[in-house]
């Protein structure tokens, strides 16, 4: 038995326009209430731009919203895929003039860490690029505040060049806290468009719910 939000986000998302999706450049991730799973995603606490449910808890489907509340648009859903492999299916809001987006979040071995990866077009007509989730010490991780560990996003190339990073929050920062994320290079600029902009936002907080799974 699925919760009221699940059984009505499919319908809502196919309703739902993917436009005017403006992330901070730099943001957290604070719990909001106990009753359920939910994220608050903002620059600060008391004025957030989006919010984040989990629904189905820790196991379940993640649905990205375009504002601070559930009564705002669903712009993005994440749900479970292939139950062999530990790889999720994501759907996003259509961008006018564009079908829905359907695309996969794949989770491998990278050395002694996971990486995630997934592709998506960066404009109307073109080829799909791969993007990567890896874990990460660099100072644009270290930046972020959250400690020396983090994760970094990668467009897969031959420079493999950083668009954003994240990391969790540490238990001395605040027991509401999650983490925070930013855009970084090119990835900051705006040129990836809103699609790649929500898939990055998703898939990372997609990767640290698969994390507490097992917390």
């Amino acid at each position: 038995m699925g919760s009221a939000e699940s059984k009505q986000v499919e319908s809502r998302l196919q309703q739902a326009t993917l436009a005017n999706v403006n992330f901070p450049a730099k943001f957290s991730f604070w719990y909001k209430g106990k009753a359920h799973i939910r994220l608050l995603l903002g620059e600060d606490k008391s004025s957030p731009s989006h919010i984040i449910s989990l629904p189905g808890g820790w196991y379940g489907e993640l649905i990205l919203y375009n504002g601070p509340t559930i009564d705002a648009e669903p712009v993005g859903v994440i749900r479970s895929g292939s139950k062999m492999g530990w790889h999720d299916c994501v759907e996003l809001a259509a961008q006018p003039g564009q079908p829905p987006f359907r695309e996969e979040l794949r989770c491998h071995g990278n050395g002694w860490s996971l990486a995630y990866t997934f592709a998506i077009s960066l404009g109307p007509g073109s080829l799909p690029e791969r993007f990567e989730w890896r874990s990460s010490h660099s100072d644009e991780v270290k930046s972020l505040g959250e400690g020396s560990g983090g994760w970094k996003l990668v467009r897969l190339g031959n420079e493999d060049e950083i668009v954003a990073v994240a990391g969790e929050a540490k238990f001395t920062n605040s027991l509401t806290r999650v983490g925070a994320f930013q855009f970084v290079g090119r990835g900051a600029s705006g040129e990836f468009g809103e699609a790649w902009a929500v898939m990055a936002v998703a898939s990372f907080v997609r990767m640290w719910q698969r994390s507490m799974q097992g917390s």
